[in-house]
């Protein structure tokens, strides 16, 4: 799944700079005349998430847009750069995190400089310079207390739509940097990156937090805005994707559910009484 003979790359100089900057090389070995010399090559969403000022970012839209692929290999990334970087990865339940990345990932380790993947209930990705990935899930309320005891230099939490309100609250306030990293000169100081698609029982959160980024002031009122950004994702940043996708993939979706995973619609929920509500129709501001 590694060799392969071409990746996508921008047309302008300067976007594939950017790219090539943000790439990890393939190891020796996997090296071949005529292909392409990157085990992972950014696309521009991927190099935006990374990138971003934002302390907590919300990368949210339409499904298939190589969200989960880029964020996991970005924290590679990091883990090779950084010593000592401590990263923890989520999903709702431990089916999806298998299904999703951990079968990725022992395989993956091969094309990765020191990294050696261990299974089990408790799944790492162990790096020789220190860094490490721990990979979890958070299903339920008890849950949620396993993930805050830890001090985490990245997070990532995937599909966090389907996460509890107060889990998509409460972990991330684990990111406040490791001291293993900052031993080896990185500052005291984490991120946390939430993927999402519309949709789930924590929907409402990531949109007054992320996207509106403005929740009730009477229970969070210390929340902070400038630290909260949203990239809305489309399928036009992957690029990788056919040009039938949505319609072979997609096509057989309810109608709030293809608005949902097509085009990244926040404003509709399945079952809602009028489907055709759209804000920008049926809302209107007055004085």
């Amino acid at each position: 799944m590694f060799i392969f003979d071409a990746q996508w790359i921008c047309e302008t100089a300067a976007c594939a700079e950017r790219q090539i900057a943000g790439a990890i090389q393939k190891p020796d070995f996997a090296r071949h005349e005529g292909q392409t010399p990157f085990a992972y090559l950014p696309l521009p969403l991927q190099i935006d998430m990374s990138g971003t000022t934002f302390k907590r970012l919300l990368v949210a839209g339409a499904a298939g847009a190589c969200k989960s692929f880029g964020a996991r290999w970005e924290l590679y990334k990091k883990s090779l750069r950084v010593p000592g970087n401590q990263s923890l990865l989520l999903r709702c339940t431990y089916p999806e995190l298998e299904k999703n990345h951990l079968k990725y990932m022992e395989i993956e380790q091969a094309m990765l400089d020191g990294a050696k993947f261990v299974g089990g209930n408790s799944p790492k990705m162990k790096f020789e310079n220190g860094s490490l990935i721990s990979m979890g899930y958070c299903k339920d309320a008890a849950d949620v207390a396993q993930h805050l005891g830890a001090e985490w230099d990245d997070i990532v939490i995937e599909e966090g739509n389907s996460f509890l309100p107060n889990a998509l609250t409460e972990i991330p306030a684990r990111d406040r940097g490791s001291f293993l990293a900052q031993r080896n000169g990185a500052p005291r100081d984490g991120r946390t990156l939430i993927l999402a698609n519309p949709g789930g029982r924590g929907m409402l959160t990531l949109i007054d937090h992320y996207i509106k980024r403005d929740p009730d002031p009477d229970e969070f009122p210390a929340y902070n805005r400038d630290m909260h950004g949203f990239i809305h994702a489309t399928l036009d940043d992957n690029p990788y994707l056919s040009e039938d996708y949505a319609a072979r993939t997609l096509g057989g979706l309810t109608a709030a559910r293809y608005k949902q995973l097509r085009y990244g619609d926040w404003t509709v929920t399945a079952g809602q009484f009028f489907s055709a509500f759209t804000s920008e129709t049926h809302i209107v501001e007055t004085r």
